[in-house]
């Protein structure tokens, strides 16, 4: 099998690239995920949610306290795991304090991954032992390992979830372990989000001649993106990728250009880009680099290769989505 692999400054990679950063648009991530902006910068502020978050607490509790180790001096954790500032939850056994924050930019069927970091905290009293529960919506979708409130180290925890709307609420919210007595104190800090990558194949090839398939690994920040194309036939000693920056919402006939039976799945805005065929298969590989604002972004490609099939000479691909990852 052939291959040709584009550095980052190949047409394809500037083309691309360029379109992408110009029309992206910031989106599910929190706002303020360090807890840095947090009140007036000089005071031990206690109570009062973080700015662009609010309190998401259990019942009988009066809200996050501000462990800002600047105005408010403590010893447990170490220090934040982001800036000065984290999020301290005086929790209790049906839940203590907590803070929530609605995201928005998610695309429903899309799966991300949620991370933040924990630690105990001595802020205030409280020294059992107990864990943070994070929530979508209202429903739980992970708990941290139960932990010491003296745990001193910061610890990072992933979870990986299903978007099923445009805007989600996510909270966290501090729990005691239940056989333990009194109360937890525990901290938060730095938390995102990161679409993560994926490839899914769309629409079908042309139902005359050989079947031409087009695959992919998933497009993530600072990887190599290759296309694999199949089934190309003997007669075509390369293929065409065809990048667009959309699909297209109703599959162009391509009849009336002699491919009859054949169609167009992308508006090939970007360009056309050929690689050797070999075997019955050809490969196209794009660096994609580590901008982190390219999150999200998705490319939409097909493949066509010369056919006899046709009387324009050439059949075309299932069309391919390719979402970049963090």
């Amino acid at each position: 099998m052939s291959r040709t692999t584009q550095p980052i400054i190949s047409s394809l990679a500037t083309a691309t690239f360029a379109v992408l950063l110009a029309s992206s648009l910031a989106g599910q991530q929190f706002l303020n995920g360090s807890f840095e902006n947090w009140g007036p910068s000089t005071s031990c502020s206690i109570n009062q949610a973080p700015d662009s978050w609010v309190h998401y607490n259990g019942l009988n509790t009066p809200g996050v306290d501000e462990g800002n180790f600047v105005a408010c001096l403590h010893t447990i954790p170490a220090g934040a795991h982001d800036g000065v500032t984290y999020v301290r939850s005086y929790a209790i056994l049906n839940g203590g304090e907590g803070v929530q924050q609605v995201v928005s930019g998610f695309v429903p069927g899309m799966s991300y991954t949620l991370r933040y970091h924990y630690a105990g905290s001595n802020k205030y009293g409280g020294t059992a032992d107990g864990f943070w529960r994070v929530t979508r919506d209202a429903v739980a979708i992970d708990n941290t390992p139960t932990y010491s409130s003296l745990q001193t180290s910061w610890t990072q925890r992933e979870v990986t979830f299903t978007a099923t709307a445009t805007s989600h609420a996510i909270g966290f919210r501090g729990f005691r372990e239940p056989s333990a007595g009194g109360s937890a104190s525990l901290g938060l800090d730095n938390v995102s989000i990161t679409q993560l990558a994926d490839a899914s194949p769309y629409g079908s090839p042309c139902s005359v001649g050989s079947v031409l398939g087009l695959a992919s690994n998933a497009p993530a920040l600072g990887s190599t993106w290759t296309l694999q194309g199949s089934g190309i036939e003997a007669v075509s000693s390369l293929a065409v990728f065809w990048f667009g920056d959309s699909a297209l919402l109703s599959p162009l006939d391509l009849s009336g250009f002699g491919a009859a039976g054949c169609f167009a799945h992308t508006n090939g805005n970007i360009g056309a880009f050929s690689a050797p065929a070999s075997g019955g298969s050809s490969s196209y590989s794009v660096a994609v680099p580590t901008v982190p604002v390219l999150i999200g972004s998705q490319l939409f490609v097909q493949m066509s290769a010369a056919s006899t099939a046709t009387i324009v000479g050439f059949t075309t691909s299932n069309g391919l989505a390719g979402t970049i990852g963090g």
